[in-house]
């Protein structure tokens, strides 16, 4: 159980949020992030990403992590 003084906290930032939300204050988009392909993309786990790409939906971001997961497993 949190103590009440974290609660409290919580819940003002809540109410802060709803708040700044119905303003408009937060009316900008946030910017989505992208990675230095030529950086990130290299070696072993970039050609995976490369080889399963083309085969799949899923953001080349998302199976470079997932290599990289998998790797640090085994």
């Amino acid at each position: 159980m949190l103590p009440d003084s974290t609660l409290a906290e919580l819940d003002e930032k809540r109410r802060q949020a709803a708040s700044d939300q119905q303003s408009g204050a937060d009316s900008q988009d946030p910017v989505w992030p992208t990675l230095n392909k030529s950086a990130a993309y290299h070696g072993v786990i970039g050609d995976l990403v490369k080889t399963i790409e083309p085969q799949t939906e899923s953001d080349p971001a998302a199976i470079l992590f997932q290599g990289l997961a998998l790797s640090g497993c085994c």
